[in-house]
């Protein structure tokens, strides 16, 4: 069994830097485009059951991607998948909470743990006692620049040419939240790009988009198999990971068990 875990495209909240919360707005331009990329990326998989929320950008997501998919027969609604709960923040924007509360409260009602905002909930507060929450972000290190996600694909032409004929480093971050317990650690592995043309550059970033990828790249993608020379280390760690590593903590832990 496979399982495909993608996000809602840009709403109209997320480009007007606004909290979005348990608030419904729609799609943007952007958004829809998003949703298109992941429909592209997905048409040749096999889906059977799909799940979708009862907000608008889930909603209209899911219906591009199962554009390519009249094999799926079972689309179910489940509202456990929604974000917390900001409370008087949903529909404010960021400036506007640090302008009237300040960057302290901002910064604790926006990343903490455990910090509810006025009237809505905590990621504590969503997270059950035998649940374990796996959260992981990549970034892609070259000549002591740190090298994220292209915005356009200009930028994503410059960040290729940045790695092309030289090593450079993926390291990925990982940490595991229970309710009473987190536990984080990261993985470092190295990668060695041949020297690629502009043309090699220019038809993978036209075919494959690698616009929500740090780096601009997918070392499981077409790119990795004619660019990529060799790697030292953990090679699902490049494609954001690191399961090996991930798998022993797991163990250790108690929290997985082989019998």
């Amino acid at each position: 069994m496979k399982i495909y875990i993608f996000r809602h495209g840009q709403t109209e909240f997320n480009r007007d830097s606004k909290f979005t919360g348990l608030a419904n707005p729609k799609l943007t331009k952007t958004g829809l485009e998003d949703a298109k990329i992941v429909a592209e990326r997905l048409k040749n998989k096999k889906i059977d059951v799909a799940f979708h929320t009862s907000l608008n950008r889930s909603k209209v997501t899911l219906k591009e991607v199962l554009k390519y998919h009249k094999e799926c027969k079972h689309v179910f609604e489940d509202d456990r998948i929604i974000e917390r709960d900001y409370g008087e923040l949903n529909g404010k924007t960021h400036l506007q909470i640090v302008q009237k509360s300040g960057t302290k409260s901002y910064d604790s009602w926006h990343r903490s743990w455990d910090i509810r905002p006025p009237k809505g909930e905590s990621f504590k507060d969503e997270l059950k006692d035998d649940e374990v929450v796996i959260t992981s972000d990549t970034i892609v290190w070259v000549n002591d620049e740190i090298l994220g996600k292209p915005e356009n694909r200009a930028e994503a032409i410059a960040t290729l040419q940045k790695l092309s004929g030289t090593m450079h480093r993926v390291i990925t971050a990982v940490t595991l939240q229970e309710k009473q317990r987190s536990t984080t650690f990261y993985e470092e592995t190295e990668v060695y790009f041949k020297k690629l043309s502009d043309a090699e550059i220019s038809f993978y970033i036209d075919n494959f988009k690698p616009f929500d990828k740090a780096g601009s790249y997918g070392i499981q993608e077409w790119i990795g198999y004619v660019g990529i020379e060799k790697i030292n280390g953990c090679f699902y760690n490049v494609m954001g990971l690191p399961l090996f590593r991930l798998n022993q903590h797991l163990r250790a832990l108690g929290i997985i068990e082989v019998k």
